[in-house]
């Protein structure tokens, strides 16, 4: 079993052509899987449960993978239509496969997870346009390619015992409001109680019903943090009698009633994004956990007395640890990082997942709701925007008409700043203008060179630079560079330097400072 083509020595990247990256949520209750058109479909599951039809053949798909080929009639069936969302990759194969059709080639959960990070990476990097974002978006999938060539060139075996066992786990994660019985669970792994039971005890340290009871109860934590529901409604999701029972079995186990564990729950919480530290910071609420930035002078107070420090952001097995240690009551973090390890972060703690999509205000606003802080939030934002009316006025005002650029250096590269950082407060909130249509332009920072930034020649220069040598360096050269020294904003002395890093941040507390040194920055 292969993936290999015909007349191919190696598979080079003209033999496969990535098409699209999209995730199905649960909006229908069925898709058909393949379009018309020579493309594969790699499909994995990200959440909850359903069954995929392939020629006829039905198979689960539950923390699991597949693999689907041309032409096949290929259909999804959702079994809950609230928790389902599964990740399609299409692609193309230049020539056809060779040997026996092994498809759907069928991945284990094992397999699957290892598949996951790089692709997430692919689909973040899908949300992209810059050019240097399609190369990686590229090298990503002939990566995820590679992994996945090896999967099928070693043979895919029928699911183990162990397989089933963790299909298990996953079916009482996604229906533990249901009465769910340990021979209900056997029968499905298909094995026998009594095996099923020690294997089960072997892998996850717990007997089925106890992994039962661990699963309700965080469900249970997570519906009382994150939803507005009402006692007998999360007593329900979790698979709790009635309201009543569960408040008892809720204090039994964690020693608080619920609404007191909701409580003290939402002032223990975590910051597991360095970047949305600054909303706290809007909300001032001192997180338990943070990683700490010792370049971040605009944090300094913030982060006096936190009691844990976070390792680096690619450490995840020791910042488990330290957050096991900080015993928080809620984790904050992004939804990407959510997607891959949010699996082991809610077995800490509830997960606030934030998505980086969303602007900074809606941001802002999705993290105090999930603290109960929302009117806190929303009295911050009515002082800002008041604050940036005012100040905007005063600055357009001062200079008119005149443009403003900003412009980056990071390592020996220009970039400049049209969103999701500086810009944003510039061009957004104090509505100065550029010497561009901002609506012209691509998100977040694009490449330019010296020959662009001549021909835009802004009336003021805003200048950041990266803070290890090499940008520093660069700098400096360019300085000296007859193309800069002959920009009007340069000869006329309207350049300002941006120092420190709060100014490529894109959250609350740091644009509210960002406001304050902008307006007292153009003085003619």
């Amino acid at each position: 079993m292969n993936l290999r083509t015909d007349n191919d020595s190696g598979s080079s990247e003209q033999e496969y052509t990535l098409l699209s990256i999209s995730e199905m949520s649960s909006k229908l209750e069925g898709w058909m899987v393949n379009d018309e058109g020579p493309a594969f479909r790699l499909l994995i599951m990200l959440g909850g449960q359903g069954q995929l039809l392939v020629d006829g053949k039905r198979y689960i798909m539950n923390h699991n993978g597949f693999v689907v080929c041309p032409y096949s009639d290929a259909t999804i069936i959702v079994h809950d239509r609230s928790t389902f969302r599964c990740a399609l990759v299409a692609f193309a194969a230049a020539r056809k496969i060779r040997g026996e059709n092994p498809f759907p080639l069928q991945l284990s959960a094992a397999q699957t997870s290892h598949l996951l990070p790089a692709l997430t990476d692919l689909m973040a990097c899908d949300r992209l346009e810059e050019l240097q974002m399609r190369l990686k978006r590229s090298m990503l999938f002939f990566g995820l390619l590679y992994e996945l060539v090896k999967m099928a060139d070693k043979g895919t075996p029928a699911l183990t015992s162990e397989d089933m066992v963790l299909l298990t786990v996953a079916y009482m994660k996604e229906h533990c409001a249901e009465a769910i019985t340990r021979e209900q669970l056997a029968d499905m792994a298909g094995l026998s109680p009594w095996y099923y039971s020690q294997l089960f005890k072997q892998m996850q340290g717990l007997s089925p019903m106890e992994c039962l009871a661990v699963i309700r109860l965080r469900k249970a934590k997570e519906r009382l943090l994150l939803s507005n529901d009402n006692l007998e409604a999360v007593a329900k999701e979790a698979g709790y009698a009635n309201e009543f029972y569960f408040s008892r079995k809720f204090k039994k186990l964690t020693g608080s009633a619920p609404s007191v564990y909701a409580k003290e729950a939402r002032s223990a919480v975590a910051s597991f994004c360095y970047i949305y530290d600054g909303h706290l910071m809007a909300l001032e609420v001192k997180p338990r956990a943070v990683f700490y930035e010792p370049h971040a002078e605009h944090r300094r107070a913030f982060f006096e007395e936190i009691p844990y420090y976070l390792a680096g952001d690619a450490e995840l097995e020791r910042n488990l640890s330290i957050l096991e240690e900080a015993r928080p009551g809620l984790i904050l973090c992004e939804e990407r990082r959510a997607l891959t390890d949010g699996e082991k972060l809610g077995q800490i703690a509830p997960v606030l997942a934030v998505p980086s999509k969303l602007d900074w205000r809606s941001q802002l606003l999705h993290i105090a709701n999930g603290l109960d802080k929302e009117a806190e939030a929303r009295r911050w934002l009515d002082r800002y925007e008041q604050k940036a009316a005012a100040a905007g006025a005063a600055l357009r005002k001062q200079i008119g008409n005149e443009t403003v650029l900003i412009v980056v250096v990071c390592g020996e590269e220009l970039f400049v700043y049209t969103n999701r950082n500086v810009a944003d407060v510039l061009y957004y909130d104090l509505r100065v203008l550029a010497p561009f249509r901002i609506e012209d332009m691509p998100p977040k920072e694009t490449k330019m060179t010296l020959e662009q930034l001549v021909v835009w020649n802004p009336d003021w220069l805003l200048l950041h630079v990266f803070e290890d040598e090499r940008s520093k360096h660069y700098a400096a050269q360019m300085k000296q560079d007859s193309r800069w020294l002959a920009l009007k904003a340069v000869h006329q002395n309207r350049l300002q330097e941006l120092t420190g890093i709060f100014w490529r941040e894109y959250s609350a507390a740091p644009h509210w400072e960002m406001l304050d040194r902008l307006v007292g920055m153009f003085q003619h």
